[in-house]
């Protein structure tokens, strides 16, 4: 089996991360988009006799809006991105010598 080209992969990590952060960027203008509808349908009063109770939008908007939060930290704290590359290049290199272990 060949080795696999480093510009590959690298071209592989960088469309991966690409694909990540496009992610992060349609999650955030859902939230945003779902949460203005919300916002103005109760303030033009087009949904007052709404069968949630008062305080579901308001536990939606803090709860998704964490989730968001702890995606945009996963994405762009660079601690966890250098964790996560050093661990991904460890395995990498584990699996490769398994590999060439099992050729002998």
């Amino acid at each position: 089996m060949e080795t696999p080209d480093p510009e590959h992969l690298h071209r592989l990590a960088i469309r991966k991360r690409t694909r990540k952060i496009m992610g992060f960027y349609v999650h955030l203008a859902v939230y945003l988009y779902v949460n203005l509808v919300i916002l103005f349908s109760f303030r033009l009063n087009l949904a007052p006799e709404s069968s949630t109770k008062p305080g579901f939008h308001f536990i939606v908007f803090v709860l998704w809006g964490t989730v968001v939060v702890i995606h945009a930290v996963s994405l762009f704290m660079p601690g966890i991105r250098k964790w996560e590359s050093r661990k991904t290049e460890e395995f990498t290199h584990q699996y490769l010598k398994n590999q060439d272990h099992g050729k002998s």
